[in-house]
């Protein structure tokens, strides 16, 4: 058992004990008999902690298997890349998987693959600027 689910069962142990103290009580306070008091109390534990059982068992058949992951970079997250971190990894020789042009097709964000080598000439920069709206009479 992982110990998240532990820990939810001891939750629901925990659960099931508060409400079975709420009616036992509730069942003082009303006046019933010894036994049905009891009987009460126990039923009450059972049904909470049957319930909790139940759905921690649901919940692990219909969630999906976690993965451990490990973190990437806050640069790749910043650049809004968080899942091609390990196809990217160099081999154990520092040689990396994929060549850089086709490193470059899938740098994540907005990049102007032609800029990542070299900054582009004036003739560039005025059709950049030409193109976001901006003109030399504003």
């Amino acid at each position: 058992m992982v110990e998240s689910d532990k820990k939810l069962e001891e939750n629901a142990f925990r659960l099931s004990v508060v409400s079975a103290g709420i009616v036992l009580v509730f069942s003082i306070f009303n006046g019933y008999r010894y036994p049905a008091i009891i009987l009460r109390t126990i039923l009450a534990f059972l049904f909470i902690y049957l319930l909790g059982k139940g759905l921690i068992l649901l919940w692990n058949g219909v969630a999906p298997p976690v993965k451990e992951e490990k973190p990437s970079s806050r640069i790749d997250i910043f650049l809004g890349d968080t899942e091609s971190q390990d196809d990217n990894a160099p081999y154990e020789t520092g040689q990396p998987k994929e060549s850089l042009q086709s490193l470059k097709k899938r740098v994540p964000g907005q990049i102007n693959n032609q800029m990542m080598d070299h900054l582009p000439d004036a003739a560039a920069r005025a059709e950049i600027v030409r193109k976001m709206g901006w003109s030399d009479d504003q």
